[in-house]
């Protein structure tokens, strides 16, 4: 018999506002995406997006000597 893994998730309740909710509702749903889904990946994007130590280490430096960078 195969064992399926499944990532265990905390329920959690938030406060928001009814517009906010139907904004979010209305952009979940040009996703295809449920409410509950789409606002985890909003959450996980702005978490993810943080630079880790190294990273923000590095644009201190970078910015400290006044180098710009450009994409290629």
């Amino acid at each position: 018999m195969k064992t399926v893994s499944v990532a265990l998730k905390k329920q959690t309740a938030f406060r928001l506002s009814p517009e906010l909710v139907e904004r979010l509702k209305t952009k979940a749903e040009k996703e295809h995406r449920s409410l509950n889904n789409y606002v985890e990946m909003v959450l996980m994007s702005a978490v993810e997006d943080e630079p880790n130590e190294v990273t923000a280490s590095a644009i201190r430096q970078i910015t400290f000597l006044g180098v710009e960078m450009h994409s290629a």
